[in-house]
């Protein structure tokens, strides 16, 4: 009995641990949005969804292997800046779309004492050739993130291991699905909750005045007057 509880407090640990992380990558993908409100259009929000502009989504690539050998599996490459955010956030799925790629932020029910999060997209836009990668090859069904950075130059492409691997969803199948944006208790739920388990009474003095007798005159306050000026 006790190691089934043990386990299950970690895995609590743990589910906890991803939603801060999340918390913190929603934040970092705010103040990403932050540096383009300049630009108009570079950033809309409709409900759940936020569509990048041309120009921010110009920042993201995308590629396939180069051997004709390797199973052809799209890649989504995020330089320094996007990774921030990206790298952060806990994404369920990746859903191809008319509005281009969209990446689809996993429903978090909350743990303790933090809020329930709903899932959220975050829609790249493509254009030109990155319309016609083979998303749905149903040999891969996923699509792999890799890191890329220009050194003196040169694009530098992450080798090795994948970033992130998110799986794509099927084809002709709706952004949201199922529980993705129902909510529970909020940030501001929580609050209320809080401030009403608070004590309501008013704040009152209990005890007696201080003896100031002990004072010199010059620590004690006087009633002001109004000073009388001499006549003219």
């Amino acid at each position: 009995m006790t190691g089934e509880v043990g386990v299950a407090v970690a895995d609590l640990s743990l589910v906890a641990k991803e939603q801060v992380r999340h918390l913190v990558g929603m934040a970092a993908l705010m103040d990403w949005c932050a540096r383009w409100r300049d630009v108009e259009g570079a950033v809309v929000q409709d409900k759940d969804v936020l569509t990048l502009g041309s120009e921010p989504s110009a920042r993201f690539a995308l590629a396939l292997p180069a051997s004709r050998r390797a199973v052809p599996v799209p890649t989504l490459l995020i330089q320094p800046d996007e990774t921030e955010w990206l790298g952060l956030i806990s994404w369920s799925r990746v859903h191809i779309g008319e509005a281009g790629l969209s990446l689809v932020a996993k429903r978090f029910v909350g743990v303790g004492n933090l809020p329930d999060l709903a899932s959220f997209a975050v829609t790249i836009q493509l254009a030109g050739e990155a319309r016609q990668l083979p998303f749905h090859n149903p040999r891969v069904g996923h699509l792999e993130v890799r890191r890329f950075w220009l050194d003196e130059g040169q694009w530098q492409i992450e080798g090795g291991r994948r970033f992130r691997q998110l799986r794509i969803s099927p084809k002709g199948s709706p952004l949201f699905t199922g529980q993705d944006l129902v909510v529970g208790e909020t940030f501001l739920d929580k609050v209320r909750k809080h401030s009403a388990s608070l004590s309501s009474a008013m704040p009152r003095f209990e005890g007696k005045a201080p003896d100031l007798t002990h004072l010199s005159d010059d620590f004690l306050l006087h009633t002001s007057t109004v000073p009388t000026l001499p006549p003219a």
